[in-house]
């Protein structure tokens, strides 16, 4: 609206710039009032939900990351567990056996 305005006081050559353009106390007219009211409710609950939903899904979002870091975290230790148990379970294959030296008589 504003560039409307200077584009047409351009034209005249009215030599003034607007720096600021501000519309104050409009209303609409009375036999659309309520309708106005009710468009400016709905766009405040659209804001509100939207505001909402944005938190809420923050929230899920932060909560199952860390359910999952500890999932993993779980997983790591049960595979370092079931390492250590398979290395205490290998048979030793390597073990220095001397041979029996039978003396004759």
């Amino acid at each position: 609206m504003s560039q409307r305005l200077q584009q047409q006081i351009d034209e005249l050559g009215l030599g003034v710039e607007i720096v600021s353009f501000c519309l104050r106390d409009l209303h609409p007219p009375i036999n659309l009032a309520e309708s106005f009211e009710n468009v400016v409710a709905a766009n405040q609950l659209k804001v509100t939900s939207l505001n909402y939903a944005q938190r809420k899904a923050a929230s899920i979002q932060s909560r199952e990351r860390v359910r999952g870091k500890r999932t993993i975290s779980e997983a790591q230790g049960y595979v370092m567990e079931n390492n250590r148990l398979r290395k205490e379970r290998q048979p030793i294959t390597s073990c220095a056996i001397r041979p029996f030296n039978r003396v004759r008589t």
